[in-house]
């Protein structure tokens, strides 16, 4: 079983590690009896933790947000993955292709024990694209561990996903005789078919799984680090356009951040902290499983109960039973 990686800071909170690849356990992932388990999955140019990560945790204004979902969600288990992601392979290793990616991604998570559980996704930027992708190849794999896992999938937040591309990878796409950009780059560029494809088959089986999904995107471009370069105008990564799913009951929530920022909240008090939060609940408190329930477990405390019924639902004696469609 995978360790609590981070290290407890004098305030009591824990500061999550250096980036690396792989399957990370941040909270509560030893929990036999937890209801649900969290991943997040990083985007481009990102990593396992600085991606969720706003300051320095422990010092004034740190905030870690798996973390702190991890404390106020205990019946939830809790991780992050990591992933190369880079832009250019000047600086560090080479990426794979989106599609590549999923099954390696896909791997992973099922080696580590995850797929047992209801499954609730929380993405940022290509890593919304990497799921869609794990979800769509599940569906004609042939696999029964991959097939297993993708059922088990019962919510997704897309953060600044470009459903549709984005004309920044457009931009790079052009340049890469020049820049060498990376593969997974150019796959993110407006007007590739796969992504259209991709949607298409991914709206489908949301429609028909009732999965719930939420999306949340940025209103402000990204500002050059650069003093002569912040004359020139602001950068929008991924547009309301393509961030926008347009799925049948998707919410799609416009913040007050740039592509970076989105996914780094200050605070519980931040739009895609609480909403995330709230969504998570939401999503959980409608796991039910099949009425046929044993009459010996009537009497049982809720917990114990609850505990039970997860064990039945791990061995797949009790199925869960999701929402009906939205019409």
């Amino acid at each position: 079983m995978l360790q609590d990686e981070s290290k407890l800071k004098p305030d009591g909170r824990r500061a999550p590690p250096p980036d690396s690849e792989g399957v990370h356990a941040i909270a509560n992932t030893e929990r036999p009896g937890r209801l649900a388990d969290i991943v997040f999955v990083h985007g481009l140019g990102g990593g396992s933790h600085s991606t969720w990560t706003h300051g320095e945790v422990g010092e004034a204004g740190g905030f870690f947000w798996p973390g702190e979902l991890g404390r106020e969600m205990p019946e939830c288990g809790i991780w992050s993955m990591g992933y190369e992601a880079g832009i250019v392979p000047w600086f560090g290793a080479d990426g794979m292709p989106i599609e590549d990616r999923a099954i390696n991604l896909k791997h992973k998570l099922i080696t580590q024990g995850l797929g047992v559980r209801p499954i609730i996704f929380v993405t940022h930027s290509m890593g919304g694209l990497i799921v869609k992708e794990i979800v769509v190849q599940s569906l004609t794999a042939g696999d029964a561990e991959w097939a297993r896992m993708i059922n088990r999938v019962v919510g997704i937040v897309f953060c600044g996903t470009p459903h549709r591309g984005s004309h920044v990878a457009g931009m790079a796409k052009n340049l890469a005789t020049v820049l060498r950009t990376q593969v997974h780059i150019r796959e993110m560029a407006n007007g590739e078919r796969h992504l259209d494809r991709l949607h298409t088959r991914f709206v489908e089986w949301q429609r028909k799984s009732a999965t719930k999904v939420e999306a949340y995107f940025e209103s402000i471009g990204m500002r050059r680090q650069n003093p002569w370069l912040r004359v020139l105008p602001a950068v929008v990564i991924v547009p309301p356009d393509s961030a926008n799913p347009q799925m049948a009951g998707c919410r799609c929530i416009p913040c007050n951040d740039d592509h970076v920022s989105l996914v780094k909240p200050r605070d519980r008090q931040h739009d895609v902290y609480a909403g995330v939060l709230q969504f998570v609940k939401s999503v959980v408190s409608s796991l039910s499983v099949s009425p046929e329930v044993p009459a010996s477990m009537e009497g049982q405390p809720e917990l114990v109960r609850q505990m039970i019924l997860q064990v039945l639902r791990e061995e797949g004696l009790l199925p869960i039973r999701r929402p009906s469609p939205s019409r």
